[in-house]
């Protein structure tokens, strides 16, 4: 196996053979068959690269396809640069691709995109690891923003075909995404005693008085002293998890007064027809 970097361009595809020459003196050294003419940059011996060409080599032409969307798929590549290194037609590349879609091994992320299973199944590994991490250094938070999981899972790639990945790893059950959060799919926020206590606290400050003139949220924080901070934190997880429900800005209501005066608003519904 060779990787050949011309100085000027080229026009070849898979299959075609081809000769080496010295210009001076001319002499022919070799020969050979090209089996990708649109590689990327490898490093020299480098085992996956190793194990692509022969696949490229004695393959047929689905598992040709499949190796080129594999090796395009880490960079979300189009599936034109795809068919490109299969050597195939439209309709030959179209035939083969539609076979492995049906059987799982590519999924398709637009008309023009597509990953393999393989790269998708190391995607999901690096997202439950990264959703992990993030969960441990932050477990009161419901979950990690879904735009900075893209950065830091596929940076510089295009965030419409990032967030269509994160979408199939969604439907698929391997996280779990929430509008635009992402969390690992079997998370949930568990207060520690500390946690629990701070909780009770904040509810106890906004149901009195029945909790409909509930006081600032703010305020009410300043009252836990050296805990303030991790009040905050927690109070963030409850209003993330509808315990508390913020009305307008600074005033949060209890989720149990919320829900009582739901109740009262459908029984004069009930009664009247309308709210008087």
């Amino acid at each position: 196996m060779a990787q050949r970097r011309f100085t000027e361009a080229s026009a070849a595809k898979k299959g075609d053979r081809l000769v080496v020459r010295f210009y001076s003196p001319v002499e022919t050294v070799g020969g050979g068959v090209i089996l990708d003419a649109v590689p990327q940059k490898h490093r020299r011996n480098a085992a996956g690269v190793l194990e692509a060409l022969r696949v490229r080599e004695v393959g047929n032409s689905k598992d040709n396809v499949l190796q080129a969307i594999t090796d395009g798929s880490p960079r979300l590549a189009p599936l034109a640069e795809a068919q490109a290194g299969t050597g195939l037609d439209s309709a030959g590349f179209k035939a083969e691709l539609d076979a492995l879609v049906g059987e799982g091994q590519v999924f398709m992320l637009t008309p023009k995109a597509a990953i393999s299973l393989e790269y998708l199944t190391i995607l999901s590994s690096k997202t439950q690891a990264l959703l992990r991490e993030f969960h441990t250094a932050n477990p009161l938070q419901p979950g990690m923003r879904r735009d900075t999981l893209r950065t830091k899972l596929l940076p510089g790639r295009d965030a419409d075909l990032a967030d269509k990945a994160l979408a199939i790893l969604g439907t698929r059950g391997d996280i779990r995404l929430d509008g635009k959060l992402a969390a690992l799919s079997d998370f949930t926020i568990t207060y520690s005693d500390r946690d629990r206590r701070l909780a009770d606290g904040i509810a106890a400050k906004l149901l009195a008085d029945g909790g409909f003139a509930p006081p600032e949220l703010e305020g009410s924080l300043a009252d836990f002293g050296k805990e303030q901070a991790a009040a905050r934190q927690v109070a963030e997880a409850m209003q993330g998890a509808g315990d508390i429900v913020l009305a307008v800005p600074g005033i949060h209501f209890h989720g149990s007064v919320v829900e009582k005066a739901l109740d009262i608003i459908r029984q004069m519904v009930a009664e009247n027809g309308q709210m008087r």
